[in-house]
Order: structure tokens, then C-alpha cells, then sequence
């Protein structure tokens, strides 16, 4: 359901514009491929993955247009990813994700730069339950325990009462502690 803001080509000259200005900031990430947005939206963990692919090859295309180079590009790119339930599958899905991302910039000759990309963790939407919330607390659970397991480099655990609606204060601090556990 949702829709760019701008047309497509308007939109990757934007990015390629934020890699230029972040260039001077090691530390920052300006853009992102997410696979969220996909997973939530009924995707296979193989075609999250493509299309989070996808939005990396595109990135390095127009920021190449704007005269930025691979290696540049690849250390401002976060790969977003979501974690469920399934926690085997979840560890492939990250742990393949490194090694995609890594071919892919080996295929763009700055092999070594994909270990500046950094790979983030959000539990999965869809895995969410109206009826019955508290069993949530479980699947985040699990979710986060995956993908600490994948190797992702943050992980973010959403309230366990996400479906139904603005989370209280209790199901945020529970989402936050998750993460200490």
C-alpha cells in the first residue's frame, strides 16, 4: 500500500545525493534496503532477500551516476531484514544476507567494503497475533534470540501488543528488555 514520495529516478538521485553528503561521516548510514516491508507484505525469506538486493544494486547504480564509488556507497547502506518465529530460518536469512551482500559487492569489485554494511534485525510484523498478545512475548522472543544468532548488528523488538493497536508501557519496557535477555 504504500507509494514513493517521488518518481523512482527522482527518488535514487535523491539517495546518491545522501551518500555524497554523508561521505564525511563514517558512522552514518543515509540509506536503507529494507525487507521488512516486503516480509510484511507476504514475501518468502528468499524474495525479502531479493529485493533487498535489488534496492542495494539500485543504490550503487545511481550513485555511481552521481560519481560515488562502490566501496562509498556500500558503507552508507544499513540491510534491514525481518526476524520471526522461525528462528533456524531466521539465522540462515541474516546469515545468507552477509554473504549475499558480500558477492554482490565482490561482483562490483570492493569485496572487502560489504563488511562495512550493517545489518539490522526487526521483528516481524505479520507473526503478530490480536487474539491471544501475550504469545507474542514468546515470538519476539525468539525472534531476537535468531537473529542475535544471524549475526545481526541491531535488533529491533516490537511491543508484543503491536497488532493491536499504540502499545502501553508495559508492552514498550517488555520490548526493551527482550533485548537484555
Amino acid at each position: 500500500t504504500g507509494a514513493l514520495y517521488h518518481p523512482l529516478p527522482r527518488a535514487l538521485e535523491i539517495s546518491a545525493d545522501l551518500v555524497g553528503t554523508a561521505t564525511p561521516m563514517p558512522r552514518v548510514t543515509a540509506l536503507a534496503a529494507r525487507g521488512p516491508v516486503w516480509h510484511a507484505a507476504g514475501a518468502s525469506e528468499a524474495q525479502e532477500l531479493a529485493a533487498v538486493l535489488a534496492s542495494i544494486a539500485a543504490y550503487l547504480r545511481a550513485a555511481e551516476v552521481a560519481g560515488h564509488g562502490p566501496a562509498t556507497t556500500l558503507a552508507k547502506i544499513e540491510v534491514q531484514l525481518a526476524a520471526d518465529a522461525d528462528q533456524f530460518v531466521t539465522i540462515a536469512k541474516l546469515r545468507a544476507a552477509r554473504r549475499l551482500v558480500w558477492r554482490l559487492a565482490e561482483a562490483c569489485g570492493s569485496g572487502e567494503a560489504a563488511g562495512h554494511v550493517r545489518l539490522v534485525a526487526e521483528t516481524a510484523s505479520r507473526m503478530m497475533t490480536r487474539r491471544d498478545p501475550w504469545v507474542n512475548m514468546l515470538r519476539t522472543t525468539i525472534a531476537c534470540a535468531a537473529a542475535a544468532m544471524g549475526g545481526a548488528d541491531a535488533i529491533t523488538v516490537l511491543p508484543f501488543t503491536e497488532a493491536l493497536g499504540q502499545p502501553d508501557a508495559f508492552a514498550r519496557r517488555i520490548a526493551r528488555n527482550t533485548h537484555l535477555v
